[in-house]
């Protein structure tokens, strides 16, 4: 028994070491910093990584905390960039929370993921920098660039816009999220699949799907026609898809909704 504690004792802090010696060996890669700032970002985030590279971090690119997941597309390649760029760490501030951490690349695709390293409270960066002289890790990396490059665009496949709402009368439309109170005859629940062709061979001839980030973000990515380039204000998108020709119809209100009121609106209007 005592040899059995012996080795959990042993294996528990071997464990730990390896989790705390992660945050010095990846403070001198590089970082996406991914942020959820109420007020002033572009502002608050020219501070941020002043600060950042006078404690010798390289944050090559940072990006607005709902942008990540807007679509499957862009998520996914959002994490094909990062391998791209050898962007190797994920650093997460998020305002509100009073959080910062460190989290690998797969946080980009899981959200939920366990952080390498945490910190909180009101004094997160100099708590950080104490950390960092604590370990006392040196400085590998003497570029940085001088202005911090803000994530506002990611390359999406070429699609066709479909201009005017289709007529639906007579059409399967798919959705793969229930929603409660939606009894509309046209909506078919289905399972997510990368291939559409699966809806077409089924008769199901558009798929609905909601995209929800900055306006900037959503408009570089997509081409949204009455969005703004520059806004950060959050929106949500209605999707619906055409599942032969995978041609986009963007549908949205300057209402606050959720996306079954959005649902709901654009299933009542002819």
């Amino acid at each position: 028994m005592k040899i059995k504690q012996t080795l959990f004792v042993i294996i528990f802090f071997l464990n730990t070491q390896h989790l705390f010696s992660q945050q010095p060996n990846s403070v001198s890669q590089k970082h996406l910093l991914v942020y959820s700032i109420n007020e002033q970002p572009e502002k608050k985030i020219k501070e941020i990584h002043k600060t950042l590279i006078s404690l010798g971090i390289d944050v090559v690119n940072y990006i607005n905390k709902i942008n990540i997941s807007t679509s499957k597309e862009t998520q996914n390649n959002l994490f094909v960039y990062l391998n791209e760029r050898e962007i190797n760490n994920i650093l997460v501030y998020l305002e509100d929370e009073k959080t910062l951490g460190f989290y690998k690349p797969k946080y980009i695709l899981d959200q939920e993921s366990n952080a390498v390293s945490f910190f909180t409270g009101d004094s997160l960066f100099y708590n950080l920098r104490e950390s960092l002289l604590e370990k006392n890790k040196p400085q590998e990396t003497f570029i940085y660039s001088p202005t911090p490059e803000i994530i506002n665009k990611i390359k999406t496949k070429p699609f066709t816009k479909i201009l005017f709402k289709p007529k639906l009368e007579g059409q399967k439309i798919g959705i793969t999220k229930e929603f409660l109170n939606v009894g509309s005859d046209k909506i078919v629940l289905v399972e997510p699949k990368e291939d559409y062709r699966f809806y077409y061979a089924n008769g199901i001839n558009y798929i609905i799907n909601f995209y929800r980030g900055t306006e900037g973000f959503i408009f570089n990515s997509f081409g949204v026609d009455g969005l703004s380039s520059t806004s950060n204000k959050e929106r949500l998108i209605l999707v619906l898809e055409n599942t032969a020709s995978r041609n986009k119809f963007f549908y949205f209100t300057d209402d606050d909704e959720t996306q079954e009121q959005l649902l709901l609106r654009f299933l009542s209007e002819q």
